[in-house]
């Protein structure tokens, strides 16, 4: 499927507000202690363990019962992710992999932990590349199927299509595809979720996906990653 961007030229810089950019880092450090707590747990029961895990005020911030106030973890991880454009389920993941002992919260900011995901996406630039094929050819079907049964306008067709969440399409395919043929309020539906995916791979979604990715989701991605 061919994808041709209608954005504009973009002639000045895109300034992210800072409480804009925190509130990107807020909702991914909850993410990312959500990701965590559920790593813990696959670790333990590989161990014959069966607890719950909650990572408690040394983490999660507040007074320990020792009276001692922690600052919570969450958003540092958070700023670490964002700054090296990191996938952070697939991050925290690389680190419980072969582990033989429970990596904490305050191990996951070094760049030995970096290390460690690198050797988990060495395949990541062919799944990429799979995964635009895979999409264009079933967003082509959906397409070409509904067109032919409603006799809908184009874009109709498309905005059911990329909105249809029973189509295993990505947010950031949806997003791309309806800047393509000129859908603002499908972009809108997707747009969060898009910005987050292309920041966790930008520069090997740059170089496979390449101008299928929208200049507007480039642009507000560098202006984010700028501090």
């Amino acid at each position: 499927m061919t994808i041709t961007t209608t954005d504009s030229p973009v002639s000045a810089p895109v300034v992210v507000p800072q409480w804009q950019r925190r509130q990107f880092v807020d909702r991914l450090a909850s993410r990312i202690r959500d990701i965590y707590i559920a790593e813990v747990d696959r670790w333990n029961s590989r161990q014959g363990r069966r607890s719950r895990y909650r990572p408690g005020p040394k983490w999660d911030g507040g007074r320990d019962s020792g009276g001692r106030h922690h600052k919570a973890v969450w958003p540092k991880i958070a700023e670490f992710v964002l700054n090296r454009e990191l996938d952070e389920a697939r991050f925290i993941r690389a680190q419980f992999e072969k582990a033989a002992y429970q990596p904490q919260p305050n191990q996951l900011t070094n760049e030995r932990a970096v290390g460690q995901y690198l050797d988990s996406v060495r395949q990541l630039p062919g799944e990429l590349e799979r995964a635009l094929l895979i999409q264009g050819r079933s967003a082509v079907v959906a397409f070409e199927t509904l067109r032919a049964t409603s006799q809908w306008h184009d874009n109709l067709v498309w905005a059911y299509v990329l909105s249809d969440l029973r189509n295993e399409l990505t947010a950031l395919f949806r997003f791309c595809v309806a800047a393509s043929v000129g859908l603002p309020h499908v972009q809108l539906l997707f747009h969060d979720a898009a910005l987050a995916e292309y920041l966790r791979h930008r520069v090997v979604y740059d170089r496979i996906w390449g101008e299928h990715i929208p200049e507007s989701l480039r642009v507000e991605a560098a202006a984010i990653l700028v501090v």
